[in-house]
């Protein structure tokens, strides 16, 4: 019987042209892995186009890519769409919607609880990243690691497990990495890209927002919050929260870094973070969303200090915290 892995492999070989896509709004292993897909299927002598609804995040424009990152689709489908880092069909578009009825669909993802939506699916929860994935299914093809492929999968690879410092880093993680330094790309550049996009903008926006930090259940739940009216003040966007649920899990004896960012519809998106054993996966189920152990988010309703109280109330009843003292900065 055939694995998932093979069944990829397969198609990739066997198909001519390949949209690849990822979720709205995508993160380091999103575009790293559609990138580092989109090499690999160039070097296999496919023509692909990449494909999100968001486009290319600032932060990540100093990667290489095989081609520009599409935010319209082609008018003519292509014989398979390859859909990555997608936990469900519906996080393609901000709209729920996943207009690929014609083609075939390949879905690789590492979500627990992806309900294998493809035709195809090769779904390993236990795996760091796509990213990671990507890189098993490079050398599966015989394909090196070198260049601008071995670089879209480190990327990644360290954006998803905090530079191989959260618990989904394993072995094959470690070794994966291994062989692409081996295959000649610099870490070192890699992170200095990856750490200096701030813009002098968005340190007021963290500025502003961690002022007004919190904390519940006796400093075991931290939350930061990001309002319409903030992003307006200091010149940003949604895009300039990144790092701000981090600042909250790192706090001394937090279990739970929690953020929350007013969307302009007036939903309210929450991201949460955790270390080890603490999971904030089932937390963001309870609300329709999902994620990890570690790493988990969704949509509430607004305002924002409602949509606090309904998580924080959910939490604690959830893991049996007791109020304890909180306190509250700014």
């Amino acid at each position: 019987m055939s694995t998932p892995l093979r069944l990829v492999t397969q198609t990739l070989t066997q198909a001519d042209t390949f949209l690849i896509v990822s979720h709205a709004h995508p993160d380091g292993d999103a575009i790293g892995a559609s990138a580092a897909l989109g090499w690999l299927l160039q070097r296999l002598g496919k023509e692909v186009i990449l494909y999100n609804e968001s486009g290319l995040p600032e932060q990540f424009d100093w990667l290489t890519l095989p081609d520009r990152v599409a935010t319209e689709l082609p008018p003519k489908p292509p014989q398979v769409v390859v859909v990555l880092d997608c936990g469900d069909s519906s996080r393609v578009h901000t709209d729920g919607s996943f207009p690929f009825a014609e083609s075939t669909v390949v879905n690789i993802d590492h979500h627990l609880g992806n309900p294998e939506f493809g035709d195809i699916n090769w779904v390993e929860p236990h795996r760091s990243s796509v990213g990671e994935m990507i890189g098993l299914l490079a050398q599966a093809c015989g394909v090196s690691l070198s260049g601008a492929l071995g670089e879209c999968v480190y990327l990644a690879m360290i954006t998803d497990t905090g530079s191989f410092g959260f618990s989904n880093t394993g072995s094959d993680t470690l070794r994966l990495a291994a062989d692409i330094v081996e295959a000649g790309i610099d870490p070192s550049r890699i992170q200095a890209r990856l750490q200096t996009q701030l813009t002098l903008a968005r340190v007021h926006l963290h500025g502003l927002a961690l002022q007004q930090a919190r904390t519940y259940a006796g400093g075991r739940l931290a939350v930061v919050s990001t309002s319409q009216e903030m992003f307006a003040a200091t010149n940003t966007t949604a895009a300039d929260c990144e790092g701000l649920v981090t600042a909250m899990r790192n706090i001394k004896g937090v279990l739970a870094g929690i953020s929350l960012r007013e969307t302009p519809e007036g939903q309210i998106k929450f991201s949460l973070r955790s270390w080890g054993e603490t999971d904030v996966r089932s937390i963001a189920a309870a609300f329709s969303g999902g994620g990890h152990r570690n790493a988990a988010g969704g949509h509430l309703d607004g305002p924002l200090d409602t949509a606090e109280a309904q998580l924080i109330t959910h939490i604690k009843n959830a893991w049996g915290l007791d109020e304890g003292r909180n306190t509250v900065y700014g």
